[in-house]
């Protein structure tokens, strides 16, 4: 009992004490936790970081997104956006970048807009502004990052024959690239370091950071700036001389390109602030508004972006092929025709919109088709004539694939559209093969098809041979069935779309155009005869 009443005491004594060293590690706990999260934030120096970028408050701000490839659309769309921002009386236009690039003509386009803007613009790299993004980014007067936010990777390529090599970013040319002359604006207009601009885009530059010991500041140098700062040596009143400039470390090395994470852009001064949210990117722009609108692309804009994919375009394509047939084998139905030129104009519309296909490329695609059609109309089926007609077909579909290249003409190309070369060649040989396939797949099987059946016209009343639409004559009592031979000659009594009915000396037989439409009274001779068909073509004269 005493040794318990000892103990007792004794904690009755120290028990003060021990709740005020738990409540003392409490608090150092939560600082630890609090500074851990805000370094992880990208704030780096605690409170004086988290303040506002913008001194001046702003009243309205606006969001709009850049989601997605960069094409013509994605540039109209951010025009629109931004002029609907501003007639609503934004002060602030926050561009929501999250891209891997896209065309580079509508991203010149873009950059050179922004640049032109007399609203204060930032350019917030929610996830990625790679490739032709980084120019959008860049054209803004601020740029924020997210912690996991990307920026770079810009340069494009060119190729010659089967090997693709880089553009030189010309930044020691007297003649720079569009690329290069847009990218040295923005870093005038925006007080963005140079070499952090061409380092994106000039594999050949090696960047360097150095730091000046007597004034304490760094710089983000070339390679050789590098060299020439730490060689120089400055004379010391009274004491011997100092080289100032010291080697930091290497930003990005020779053969690579430059990409800047979150923290890294922050240090250098390439962004202004790392955010974690929305309502952390209003108040670090010290956003007052009650709300602030996103503008994201509308649904037409949307929908046109999706029918310029490959696969639907590759779709469509089939849809003008198969459905064209039709129309050609079977003239007067409408409903195949009109789905074919639906199909047409979405396949050539499309992509126009969204800056993929140009004018003349229409214009060869359409002309291409008006000489096939011709020369089935007029000349009786596909011959010579229309050899020109798909060549030029051929040569208006992949173009059309192919995005115009600023500051390039012809060949060589820049690496997307040598890749958009090859999407275009595979839609159109895969789509041409599989076009025939079911072309052939109808051309055989279309009058055995309950749907299409109706595509076949009605058998008119014809002197000398009896028919169905002579009344009380049944279709089995009518067609003959006697043999027929290879190489019979006789007359089409109905129009072959390409089914229909024939009479050889009298006699009256189901018989299937081969591949082309057949007018009714041609002459015909038997090519081939089946278990379930008579295949004939028209005869030629000599």
């Amino acid at each position: 009992m005493g040794n318990a009443g000892g103990l007792k005491s004794r904690w009755d004594r120290d028990r003060g004490a021990v709740v005020r060293l738990l409540v003392l590690l409490f608090v150092l706990g939560a600082a630890l936790l609090a500074g851990r999260t805000a370094w992880g934030q990208g704030f780096g120096l605690g409170g004086a970081a988290a303040k506002p970028i913008e001194a001046v408050a702003q009243e309205k701000a606006a969001i709009i997104t850049i989601h997605g490839s960069i094409d013509a659309i994605m540039a109209e769309s951010v025009v629109r956006r931004v002029g609907k921002a501003q007639q609503d009386g934004a002060t602030l236009i926050i561009f929501d970048i999250n891209s891997t690039g896209g065309l580079l003509g509508p991203a010149l386009k873009i950059n050179h807009f922004i640049r032109a803007m007399s609203t204060p613009t930032v350019g917030y790299i929610h996830r990625q502004a790679i490739a032709a993004a980084a120019l959008v980014a860049v054209a803004c007067q601020k740029i924020v990052m997210s912690r996991h936010g990307l920026v770079g990777d810009g340069q494009p390529f060119e190729v010659h024959g089967l090997k693709a090599e880089a553009i030189i970013s010309g930044a020691a040319r007297h003649n720079p690239s569009l690329v290069v002359k847009s990218l040295l604006a923005c870093g005038r207009k925006n007080g963005l370091n140079t070499m952090l601009l061409l380092g994106m885009v000039d594999p050949g530059l090696q960047v360097d950071e150095v730091r000046n010991s007597v004034t304490g500041k760094s710089r983000v140098v070339s390679a050789e700036t590098r060299r020439t700062l730490v060689d120089v040596v400055t004379p010391v009143p009274g004491g011997p001389a100092v080289h100032p400039w010291s080697f930091v470390r290497e930003i990005k090395r020779k053969g690579e390109l430059l990409t800047l994470g979150s923290q890294q852009a922050r240090r250098i001064g390439f962004s202004q602030a790392t955010i974690t949210g929305q309502d952390d990117l209003l108040a670090r722009l010290n956003v007052v508004g009650a709300s602030v609108p996103v503008l994201r692309l509308d649904l037409m804009e949307r929908f046109a972006r999706w029918l310029a994919g490959p696969w639907i375009r590759f779709i469509l394509f089939l849809l003008v092929l198969v459905f064209g047939y039709l129309e050609l084998a079977h003239p007067g139905t409408l409903i195949p025709g009109a789905v074919a030129v639906v199909a047409l104009g979405l396949l050539l519309g499309a992509p126009y919109l969204t800056g993929l296909a140009q004018w003349w490329e229409i214009i060869l695609i359409i002309l291409g088709i008006l000489i096939i059609i011709a020369d089935i109309h007029f000349l009786g089926g596909i011959g010579l004539l229309a050899v020109p007609g798909f060549i030029l077909l051929i040569i208006g579909l992949v173009a059309s694939f192919i995005p115009a290249q600023p500051g390039h003409t012809g060949f060589p190309l820049i690496s997307q559209t040598f890749s958009a070369l090859q999407t275009g060649v595979a839609v159109v040989v895969f789509g041409t093969v599989a076009g025939v396939g079911i072309i052939v797949m109808l051309v055989k099987y279309l009058q055995l098809a309950p749907g299409l059946r109706r595509l076949q016209i009605d058998l008119p009343t014809v002197a000398g041979v009896e028919s169905p639409a002579q009344p009380g004559v049944g279709e089995s009592e009518v067609l003959s069935r006697e043999p027929l031979f290879v190489g019979a000659v006789g007359r089409a009594v109905s129009e072959l779309r390409p089914a229909g009915k024939a009479s050889f000396d009298g006699r009256l037989f189901n018989v299937v155009a081969q591949g082309t439409y057949i007018a009714r009274d041609t002459a015909i001779e038997v090519l081939q005869i089946g278990e379930n068909q008579i295949v004939v073509r028209a005869l030629t004269k000599k």
